[in-house]
């Protein structure tokens, strides 16, 4: 199918199979398959992006897709680090566990003091590992609402996981 026959709506539904595929692939060299919805809707938003710009570009945007989803995740990773995957478990010296301790209270404190919307929307997804459709089902709202929630509560945590971090 030509490209300058379609219209860009369609040419992005086209392609939404293509970003799910580098999404499950990032997802599987970093080990985070639970931001799979997260990177699958930046790639959407990229793709978007790249379709307005420069539709003829489309067939050759697998690396600015990867690119956008690994910039994404270096950027909100971090603050799902300590919520997300559950680790094997590693042989700490007393001061690491100290620190691992600390930051996990840090971090369990914010989630704590979250309001209660952005706390449960923090915990079914991080803690519970449940999509943002679910979540937004569950809690009557729309999925996009969830994730602007969520993008709020990241923020609002930031500078307490930022500290226990360091």
């Amino acid at each position: 199918m030509a490209l300058a026959q379609s219209s860009p709506v369609s040419v992005i539904e086209e392609r939404m199979d293509f970003v799910r595929s580098i999404a499950r692939q990032v997802c599987g060299e970093r080990g985070a398959w639970r931001f799979e919805d997260d990177l699958v809707s930046e790639g959407g938003l990229q793709l978007v992006r790249i379709a307005g710009s420069n539709p003829g570009y489309l067939p050759f945007c697998r690396k600015r897709l990867k690119g956008a989803m690994l910039d994404w995740l270096e950027k909100y990773g971090r603050v799902h680090e300590d919520l997300t995957e559950e680790r094997p478990a590693e042989v700490l010296l007393p001061d690491e566990q100290v620190q691992q301790h600390e930051r996990t209270k840090r971090l369990r404190t914010a989630v704590i003091e979250l309001p209660d919307v952005e706390r449960q929307v923090i915990e079914r997804i991080y803690r519970d590992g449940w999509t943002q459709a679910r979540v937004a089902d569950e809690l009557g709202l729309n999925q996009y609402q969830v994730s602007r929630i969520r993008q709020r509560a990241l923020r609002t945590m930031r500078p307490s996981v930022i500290q226990a971090a360091a």
